[in-house]
């Protein structure tokens, strides 16, 4: 069966930075990953420009994430101290 790239929805939106959801086997018939995220549209589960939420919580002393809005406060308060950016995580990745 023939398969076709789309690129992937968009998590959170927040001053022009773009976090993107990652989907179990980079299939959009599959379910997301909770935690798993990705700053590129060719993110995927195991790509250096994928990230899991729960490390990012930990990097900026904030309580690891459980509920989409606990991720989604994260993943602003990240944005907000610039580390977490279109090109990748401060520190990690660039």
């Amino acid at each position: 069966m023939p398969y076709a790239w789309v690129e992937p929805e968009v998590a959170l939106e927040y001053k022009r930075i773009k976090i993107y959801y990652i989907y179990a086997d980079d299939s959009m018939a599959n379910v997301t990953r909770t935690f798993r995220f990705g700053y590129s549209i060719f993110s995927d589960d195991k790509g250096e420009d994928s990230f899991d939420v729960r490390d990012l919580a930990k990097m900026i002393g904030m309580p690891c994430p459980e509920k989409w809005e606990e991720i989604k406060a994260v993943l602003i308060a990240a944005i907000d101290k610039g580390v977490l950016t279109q090109e990748g995580i401060e520190g990690i990745k660039v």
